[in-house]
């Protein structure tokens, strides 16, 4: 099982983040630290990338 540690989470197209060690596709509830421990910064421009999801995947939280 993988941690899916944030230095190890990258954008990838359609508003996802994909942890490069296992290939899964992650959400907020998937990473370590928890969000709430993480910079504004971070969370800023997590959420950035995820509002550039096309509407299916924004109706579904950003995780398909």
């Amino acid at each position: 099982m993988c941690l899916h540690h944030v230095q190890w989470v990258r954008t990838v197209p359609g508003g996802l983040h994909q942890c490069i060690l296992c290939g899964e596709i992650v959400g907020w509830k998937d990473v370590y630290p928890k969000p709430e421990d993480l910079t504004e910064d971070f969370r800023a421009r997590w959420k950035a990338h995820e509002a550039t999801a096309p509407a299916a995947a924004a109706n579904r939280g950003g995780v398909p």
